[in-house]
């Protein structure tokens, strides 16, 4: 099953009742996934206020309690967050997100119209995707020969999905750090089935992971051949307080998968790449993405069969920072050769064709800085039809590094890390020491992808490292050139003036 963001609302007429706000899901929750609500009931004049995450839902009304959007109204798009929405007659409405995936019609909600009441309850009714269990981690395990450094082993909750299902949703982790500042040694991920039995992309497809990057770094497919991150040369560490992740808000993690068992080659691109419909692709210039990600792409003969249950396997090891000499502080920092689009598709250009992007901007536009900086690792993040990404010093045309994209090699789909056919790891660069920048320098981001064939929604995306950085960004305000509706990954993979490193380099 999927998502269903839905909302019931009846409105009545009642004389003598002031006309009021209600926030939809409250002042905290929001239009969003993972909670559960009542219908509302409300006076005529009342206003709805939508508060979304922008790019990520819409707000339609619908005919119906059901996911029938043919004869919709599209009220607020992706980029309208916050929206009021006045109800200015009497009767039933119903309320729904249209992002592909989020609307499931065997749950929809069911309502009549309610009988005249003085008051509105300040709720909504949205029924999350079925997951199995609460997200876990296993107690610190002192790591053999070391006196400080713990490892912890975390599951995310699990997602069931039969043969063509699609689960793109925000799922709240558990927290693997102590309450206090630590380095982290170490960091692993994988998707892993009830036994532990880690799960080929062949069967379920990694699109993509996302979230702070302190907590699990952003991956796709490409944690398959790199489960365990290569540790920061010493005395480089990145330094995470625990204390940030005890609010469950700040452990959301976006986990797209996709149950690929039993979809014909043919359809494999369709389905991976969530093709949108021709429709939507002409309408819309979206051609296929997250938003269009949908078990219609997926056929296969084996939809009837019962779901397995999969979970994002994250494990970290960790040490105390105050012994550690010379301790060089480390901070996540991302870029996107579509500046903060995300996404973008590729078009056939015939054999032996090859799609550049390229973006030329400040290295520190999305925080700028005010002291010089280095640039310690360089790991890029593509799909499949990916070739190389590189980062250039505009001004010297040096490149500083450079990620390719490395494809199994095995002779069957089914070998996990190997998967032929499969994108199945980026390699990354570290430089030591690391690559001198100055606040405001341009540096050139390029993505390079095949262009034999068509490749829609992809991503070319930096995961970087990098020293000396200022998280809260005293150069000034960011800079506003991220396209209008874009939404914005730089601040929740880095997280809210640093996020996780409050204060850290204090220890």
């Amino acid at each position: 099953m999927g998502i269903i963001l839905g909302l019931v609302v009846a409105a009545v007429t009642f004389h003598g009742a002031a006309a009021r706000q209600i926030e939809v899901g409250g002042d905290r929750a929001g239009w969003t996934t993972g909670l559960q609500y009542d219908p509302v009931n409300a006076t005529v004049g009342t206003s709805l206020v939508f508060k979304y995450a922008r790019g990520q839902h819409n707000v339609v009304q619908v005919a119906k309690p059901d996911c029938t959007f043919a004869n919709a109204t599209q009220v607020a798009g992706l980029t309208d967050t916050p929206f009021n929405l006045t109800l200015n007659h009497p009767g039933t409405f119903y309320y729904a997100c249209s992002v592909s995936g989020h609307c499931d019609a065997d749950a929809a909600p069911k309502a009549a119209a309610k009988a005249p009441v003085p008051a509105a309850a300040s709720s909504v009714q949205i029924k999350q995707p079925t997951t199995v269990g609460q997200s876990k981690c296993a107690p610190p395990v002192l790591v053999p020969e070391t006196n400080d450094t713990f490892h912890v082993s975390c599951l995310s909750p699990g997602v069931p999905l039969s043969p063509g299902q699609v689960a793109n949703n925000y799922y709240t982790l558990a927290n693997p750090y102590p309450s206090k500042v630590v380095a982290i040694v170490q960091e692993k991920s994988q998707i892993v089935d009830g036994t532990g039995r880690a799960v080929p992309l062949s069967e379920a497809y990694a699109h993509h992971f996302f979230g702070n990057a302190r907590f699990v770094v952003a991956e796709g497919a490409e944690l398959r051949g790199t489960e365990v991150k290569e540790p920061l040369p010493q005395p480089y560490f990145q330094l995470v307080n625990g204390t940030f992740f005890d609010d469950p808000a700040n452990r959301r993690m976006n986990i797209h998968l996709i149950n690929t068992l039993g979809v014909g080659p043919e359809d494999i691109a369709r389905c991976i790449e969530c093709w949108c419909d021709t429709v939507a692709a002409f309408q819309q210039n979206y051609h296929g993405g997250t938003a269009c990600c949908s078990p219609n792409d997926c056929p296969t003969p084996r939809a009837k069969e019962p779901p397995t249950v999969y979970y994002l396997q994250y494990n970290v090891s960790y040490r105390d920072p105050q012994p550690i000499p010379d301790l060089i502080p480390a901070s996540p920092v991302l870029l996107d050769v579509v500046n903060g689009s995300v996404e973008y598709d590729v078009f056939a250009k015939g054999p032996g064709s090859v799609d550049t992007r390229n973006l030329t901007a400040p290295f520190d536009q999305q925080c700028p800085q005010v002291a010089p900086f280095g640039l310690l690792r360089c790991t890029g993040h593509q799909h499949i039809g990916g070739i190389c990404m590189e980062i250039v010093d505009t001004e010297t045309g040096h490149v500083i590094c450079t990620s390719c994209s490395v494809y199994g090699n095995s002779t069957s789909a089914d070998t996990p890390g190997q998967e032929k056919g499969y994108l199945v790891r980026m390699t990354d660069d570290t430089i030591v020491p690391p690559y001198p920048l100055q606040p405001g320098q341009k540096v050139t981001i390029v993505s390079k992808y095949s262009a034999d064939d068509k490749h829609y929604g992809v991503m070319a995306l930096w995961i970087l490292t990098v020293t000396n950085w200022d998280p809260t960004c005293p150069g000034g305000a960011l800079a506003k050139n991220t396209p209008a509706g874009s939404f914005d990954v730089y601040t929740t993979f880095a997280g809210p003036a640093g996020g996780a490193v409050t204060n850290a380099t204090a220890h």
